[in-house]
């Protein structure tokens, strides 16, 4: 009898070894998932930091071109000026430099833009912010009824997560005088049935070529952004076919 007794108190430790390898394992798994959650939400604070860091850096990029620029600009135009007043005027040297003058100006003109986009997107002025439609730009191609269209995006100062959603785009004009309403899957072949995906952060640019109807005329352009899930509500814009350009 005393042997049975024995394997008794053996078998009793046992399970108490067993139970405390059972809470070991179990305050392990959640070490190891505070850890993971950690890294993961650390990792995604240094990528949004870099992000911003990116932003601001090519921004400063061009405001010192557009500095640069500006003063090429300058330089040459007095050039022009000495030439023009000059007794013995080179007047190719003129053309050229007045050309030259023209490029840089335009230059100038596409760098004020981006870094206006940049500040506006960053640091708005007029302190607007969440989802926006910065610009709608439709121009001709060589081919009558084709045009090229852009559709400009941009999350400003609440741009702390990623947004989704659909992109609604319509032309509405007269066709065998009527009132008519394209969308742009009917209008181009490589657009989604649902219309374009935006996905971004900070901003995001959706192009392509549409074609119209040959008996279609264009009178204006809607679009309208549609949020994925529980987002914010629906952002629309209609322009004139004629004078689409920034919002």
């Amino acid at each position: 009898m005393p042997t049975v007794k024995g394997s008794r108190q053996d078998d009793l430790i046992i399970e108490r070894r067993s139970q405390g390898s059972r809470l070991f394992r179990f305050l392990f798994s959640v070490l190891l998932l505070v850890v993971f959650a950690a890294v993961g939400y650390f990792s995604g604070y240094a990528n949004s930091r870099h992000q911003i860091k990116t932003l601001r850096t090519e921004r400063d990029a061009l405001a010192k071109d557009l500095g640069k620029s500006r003063a090429s600009v300058a330089g040459l135009r007095e050039q022009l000026a000495i030439f023009e007043k000059g007794d013995e005027i080179d007047r190719r040297t003129s053309e050229d430099l007045r050309e030259t003058v023209t490029v840089l100006g335009l230059t100038v003109t596409r760098l004020e833009e981006e870094v206006a986009f940049y500040k506006g997107i960053m640091s708005p002025a007029n302190g607007e912010e969440g989802l926006k439609i910065h610009s709608v730009d439709i121009t001709p191609t060589d081919n009558p009824l084709e045009y090229n269209y852009s559709v400009v995006l941009a999350q400003v100062k609440t741009n702390s997560s990623q947004v989704r959603g659909r992109v609604v785009f319509s032309v509405t004009g007269l066709q065998n005088s009527e009132t008519v309403t394209l969308f742009l899957p009917s209008l181009a072949d490589d657009v989604d049935a649902e219309g374009p995906e935006y996905r971004f952060r900070y901003y995001q640019e959706i192009s392509g070529v549409l074609t119209l109807p040959e008996d279609f005329t264009p009178e204006q352009v809607q679009v309208v952004l549609r949020p994925s899930g529980s987002q914010s509500q629906t952002t629309e814009v209609i322009r004139s076919w004629n004078s689409a350009g920034e919002v």
